[in-house]
């Protein structure tokens, strides 16, 4: 069990300020992370099946309002030789806290996008670590929330934004400053989502709940409604009241390269254009300008493009086909491709090699992936605080979430 009577840390320690390994976890790096898993569908599963690989990590409870995912859970943890017993299963992400609060040190939300700020927060009522899949939250106001109100009470996060430790975009970000590309005049980003329905025109048709599935339990804080398999178990991503839709599923993971390696804050504004636009559900695609300015000053376009515009609009290069998404940084000298996680880098245009080689390496790099980074930090193994934490990844959230209801037509 983790120490109980750990410091209270400041929003600003987790901005990026160096954390001494003893305020995180006691410091002795034996302890073990009990971990409470929400939501265990396609992500959460495999967020599950990450932490449970890890040494010194347990998951100790299993949380979904579909008593067979729990059991797929279950399963699952099994092959990775967790006994069944030793797991308890719940339903309603209130009663974990409330039957399991001594037993557990951290939360891992991974629910339908409506539902994770009422899981987070009851999470940071009850002092827990928080790790919270992309977009974190739903809304701006939410995230602003949840983000003080965690840093308030000392806690550790990390948002679901598996590419944060690409060591790729540490590389990249290198190459920038040491003048491969020349002046970056614009980037382009895009994702092959949505790969489910969107633009609906009319509310589902009802369907037979399961009798597993709490159906009222899922809706949570949405507006009743009857059941309808074209909401759940997937395809709540396309309908505006669950979801946040293409946009909010990939653009945390596209846009981080360069949030990162252009040290970038929130647009001063965005135009956004939609294809086969709905008051129910997610456009079938988008076009979305946002409007930055660099650290220099200097004004910079971010274009992203997703759906029905792909392949019209924006045309993907040869070299970036096999990806689900990316990003192109356009240079005066070069232009440069990076995978949607930042799982790979390349220049479009020929290059001096020698040049490349002489480049210092100057940032840190990091070691294992986002779970790893986490649960280190938890257990006092690390003098950095997680790469994705709430605030270093709040900019990017809001610039997200900006676009999420450009896309909808509501004030960014």
């Amino acid at each position: 069990m983790l120490r109980k009577d750990f410091i209270r840390l400041t929003a600003a320690a987790f901005a990026g300020t160096c954390l001494a390994p003893s305020l995180l976890a006691g410091g002795n790096g034996n302890d073990t992370v009990n971990l409470a898993v929400f939501g265990l569908g396609g992500m959460g599963l495999a967020d599950m099946e990450a932490f449970a690989t890890l040494p010194g990590v347990r998951i100790v409870a299993l949380c979904d309002c579909d008593e067979r995912a729990i059991k797929r859970a279950r399963a699952r943890l099994a092959t990775h030789r967790v006994p069944a017993d030793t797991v308890e299963g719940f339903v309603d992400y209130r009663e974990v806290f409330t039957k399991c609060r001594s037993r557990i040190d951290a939360a891992v939300v991974a629910t339908p996008d409506h539902s994770h700020f009422d899981v987070a927060m009851e999470a940071v009522r009850h002092r827990k670590h928080l790790f919270v899949e992309k977009p974190i939250c739903k809304t701006i106001p939410q995230l602003r929330e949840l983000t003080a109100a965690a840093a308030a009470a000392g806690l550790i996060t990390q948002a679901g934004n598996q590419g944060a430790v690409s060591n790729l975009i540490r590389v990249a970000k290198e190459w920038i400053e040491a003048g491969v590309l020349g002046e970056i005049t614009r980037v382009s980003a895009w994702t092959n989502r949505p790969i489910w329905p969107q633009g609906m025109q009319e509310e589902p048709a009802e369907d037979p709940c399961p009798p597993q599935l709490h159906w009222d339990l899922w809706l949570g804080n949405a507006a009743k409604r009857p059941y309808s398999k074209a909401i759940a178990p997937f395809n709540w991503r396309g309908w505006i009241d669950y979801g946040t839709g293409a946009l909010g599923d990939m653009a945390q993971h596209v846009l981080n390269p360069a949030f990162f390696m252009l040290d970038l804050e929130r647009p001063q504004d965005l135009i956004a254009e939609t294809r086969g636009k709905s008051k129910i559900a997610f456009p079938q695609g988008s076009k979305i300008i946002f409007k930055f300015k660099t650290k220099s000053g200097k004004p910079l376009d971010i274009t992203w493009f997703d759906g029905n515009y792909i392949g019209n609009e924006f045309v993907v290069p040869a070299e970036g086909r096999e990806l689900i998404g990316g990003s192109i940084f356009h240079g005066t000298k070069n232009d440069l491709l990076v995978g949607s996680s930042g799982e790979t880098i390349r220049l479009l245009r020929p290059y001096d090699k020698a040049q490349i080689k002489k480049i210092r390496s100057r940032l840190p790099r990091i070691k294992g992936n986002i779970y790893r980074n986490w649960t280190e930090c938890l257990q006092g193994k690390s003098a950095f605080p997680p790469v994705a934490n709430f605030n270093a990844m709040q900019a990017l959230t809001e610039t997200v979430l900006m676009g999420v209801n450009a896309q909808i037509g509501k004030n960014p």
